[in-house]
């Protein structure tokens, strides 16, 4: 299998395991607070991210590094898992996968704001446009 074959599959593997966020979320509201679903999840991931660094031998972060995994953390560790947990409580995980659709869009446009990145003015219009579509279809 060549390099490409094996990055499609491998990211069409990582799609399928982050699709069972939202309905393995809403199963487990129920019987768990929220907060800690949201910040278990997280710790899970710590652990597991913290091996892997350590089998690989990778270098402690520098002090420019921990900036940036600090704000990081306060998306990926806090914002997405706990807010995610606490929206599970009151919709359906296909309702908030719908939302969760304008997530590229956001991505790109912090991308702009903290990393610089410049897309093209059609880019915007065409993803604001979807972002439209995806927000009314998600009202209905």
């Amino acid at each position: 299998m060549n390099n490409e074959s094996k990055g499609m599959w491998l990211g069409f593997f990582g799609i399928a395991i982050f699709s069972l966020t939202l309905p393995a979320t809403r199963f487990i509201t129920p019987y768990f607070d929220p907060l800690f679903i949201g910040l278990g999840r997280a710790s899970v991931a710590a652990v597991i991210a913290a091996i892997i660094l350590f089998i690989f031998k990778q270098p402690k972060p520098n002090k420019q590094q921990i900036k940036g995994l600090v704000i990081t953390a306060l998306g990926v560790v806090i914002g997405f898992p706990v807010l995610t947990s606490w929206a599970m409580e009151t919709v359906d995980a296909s309702h908030a996968g719908v939302v969760i659709a304008l997530l590229p869009l956001f991505t790109a446009l912090f991308g702009a704001l903290i990393a610089g990145e410049r897309p093209s003015m059609r880019f915007w219009i065409i993803g604001f446009i979807g972002a439209a579509i995806v927000t009314s279809y998600a009202l209905l």
